[in-house]
């Protein structure tokens, strides 16, 4: 018996539906993969920035360590002035490396993967190198924008005051000699005579103390002992015009005063930061 055989041939073998359809998504694979590395590239590159930018930032941190500590110093020189009873003064030496200029080129996302995505450490420490790292911050922008207008301020006021002192105490001069000329030329009253001998010992006193131009110390020797004299001689003019030159040196005392608690607060932060500084660099950010 002989049965018909019939050969079906499969033109399109499995093999060949495969690679049809691999050949397809071609397009769709590369793009895919594509993307996949070009963000595993950018996270390297990000990575890598960021790893400089903190580098850049501790060396920063280091400048500073360094300079606020001298800022501090000189302030804490300049204070001693306050003092004295000299009307001169150095104004206080500004440091240049304490400024803002490394740390604004820091992004605020940078700076807060730098210290609490990327650092390593709790949140609660982690948090507290972020606030220190904070606090430095605030001091240098304070001191950028504030302290040499602060110390501009203080020089005008207290040139102002010298300046009307000095005007007033050569008027008082003037007097003086007038006075001692009415007793060479015998047109001196008795009170005036008794007077004017009392101001020529003490003045002659003050001269040999070697303190005549520390006008602090000539004011409670010197001048108030004199005004009291001239009241009990009645001596008006004396009497009326050394009050003049005691309320501007209390004006001068009180912009003294004023300016202290000023410049102290600025060294008290700029040691303060100093020590943060130190804390920041030693933490487990940085290392």
């Amino acid at each position: 018996m002989i049965t018909d055989t019939t050969f079906v041939y499969n033109l399109n073998p499995p093999h060949k539906e495969m690679m049809d359809i691999f050949f397809q998504s071609l397009p769709l694979i590369i793009l895919v993969l594509g993307i996949l590395l070009n963000h595993i590239y950018t996270k390297i590159k990000t990575a890598s920035v960021l790893k400089e930018t903190k580098q850049q930032l501790k060396f920063s941190l280091q400048i500073l360590e360094t300079a606020m500590l001298q800022q501090a110093n000189c302030i804490n020189e300049f204070k001693k002035q306050f003092k004295a009873s000299s009307l001169d003064f150095q104004p206080v030496t500004l440091v240049t490396h304490v400024n803002t200029k490394n740390m604004k080129s820091l992004s605020t996302k940078d700076e807060y993967k730098i210290f609490i995505t990327r650092a390593k450490g709790t949140i609660e420490q982690k948090s507290e190198i972020y606030n220190k790292f904070n606090y430095v911050v605030s001091v240098i922008e304070r001191c950028e924008t504030h302290l040499e207008e602060d110390m501009n301020k203080y020089i005008r006021r207290t040139n102002d005051l010298k300046d009307q002192f000095n005007a007033h105490n050569q008027m008082f001069l003037t007097l003086m000699n007038e006075l001692i000329k009415k007793k060479i030329n015998k047109i001196a009253n008795e009170n005036e005579i008794k007077f004017i001998t009392y101001m020529q010992q003490e003045h002659r006193k003050l001269v040999d103390s070697g303190k005549i131009d520390e006008i602090f110390y000539a004011i409670e020797t010197f001048h108030k002992p004199l005004l009291e004299k001239a009241k009990i001689f009645n001596i008006e003019q004396i009497a009326n015009m050394i009050p003049l030159g005691i309320g501007l040196l209390r004006q001068l005392k009180f912009t003294q005063e004023s300016f202290y608690d000023i410049f102290n607060s600025y060294e008290i932060a700029l040691k303060t930061s100093h020590d943060f500084i130190k804390i920041v660099l030693g933490s487990k950010t940085f290392k």
